[in-house]
């Protein structure tokens, strides 16, 4: 380990903007889903714990960070469902109907607001991690100047009461045995 960085408590409030929404979903094709009655002009409000991130290094590059905190609290309108605005949010990033709905039903939410889901995400899996359903995210980064691809790993999942995250450029076996180490 090489690092050990905790950023403290922070709040955030949107108000939602359903036309804004909607315009996108349709510039994009995204037909099927309807944006949750009751959204349009309401907060959101997010309150995240502080969160703890440790960094590993591997041949003096960086190779893993952990992030951990306490599972965050999502203030919606009564009757919106955080899983539907996921499902939303997976269909905008590209994710075919199918598996954006499957996944939108299987993550805790609440890790996507320590972890975020990353616009250029080329691949979703869902996994086991001691237990806990979790979520692997992989996206390719490339180097402007050297032109080298790296896969980027991550890892979010939650238990009892806490939200865990790993980016990770090491393979998808070190990645997950990494997690499963957690206690």
């Amino acid at each position: 380990m090489t690092g050990i960085t905790v950023k403290g408590q922070h709040r955030l409030r949107v108000t939602a903007d359903v036309a804004r929404l909607q315009q996108v979903m349709d510039a994009l094709g995204i037909r099927d889903l309807t944006v949750p009655e009751g959204l349009d002009g309401q907060d959101v409000t997010v309150r995240i714990p502080p969160v703890v991130t440790m960094t590993y290094e591997r041949d003096g590059q960086r190779a893993a960070q952990f992030m951990q905190a306490q599972t965050p609290e999502v203030l919606l309108p009564g009757s919106v469902d955080l899983k539907v605005l996921g499902e939303i949010g997976l269909r905008v990033l590209g994710l075919p109907a199918t598996e954006a709905h499957q996944f939108a039903q299987a993550i805790d939410w609440h890790t996507t607001l320590l972890v975020p889901v990353p616009p250029a995400a080329t691949s979703f899996k869902q996994v086991n991690i001691n237990g806990a359903q979790g979520v692997e995210i992989e996206r390719v980064v490339t180097n402007p100047e050297t032109g080298n691809r790296t896969g980027i790993r991550i890892l979010a999942w939650s238990a009892d009461g806490r939200v865990f995250g790993i980016e990770s450029v090491m393979g998808p076996q070190d990645v997950l045995q990494m997690a499963n180490s957690v206690r």
